[in-house]
């Protein structure tokens, strides 16, 4: 929640067309209190939650259930699994990044090569 209030004002130039939440009616309930303090709650938005493949809107008090086979539903799971892949990866590329770093990082002046020279040079 917190990280959707930075970053509809900064990067939302132009709001999506739909906000497709992972998660079910907590998860949805969350996003749309947090995108209605920003001024983005005109802005279409829905949740699939996985252990049912249930999709909740927020003008519904029950879920959509789609059948298993139908093509609507397969995309909104493509579109889920692609999201978790890239959050994935995202995350991973961070945690690669942290590993990696050092108190030299933080001294300016000392770029990579000079930090790679200093570390062969003493560890």
């Amino acid at each position: 929640r917190r990280e959707l209030k930075w970053e509809i004002p900064n990067t939302w130039a132009i709001l999506p067309d739909l906000v497709l939440i992972d998660g079910g009616k907590g998860q949805l309930n969350s996003v749309l209190v947090a995108m209605h303090e920003v001024g983005a709650d005109s802005v279409p938005t829905a949740s699939l939650a996985k252990e049912n493949e249930e999709i909740f809107v927020p003008q519904k008090r029950e879920p959509i259930i789609l059948p298993r086979s139908s093509p609507g539903l397969q995309l909104l799971q493509r579109l889920r699994d692609e999201a978790h892949r890239f959050a994935l990866g995202y995350h991973q590329k961070i945690r690669r990044r942290q590993t990696f770093a050092s108190a030299l990082d933080s001294i300016p002046g000392i770029g990579p090569k000079r930090k790679r020279a200093l570390l062969k040079q003493f560890v």
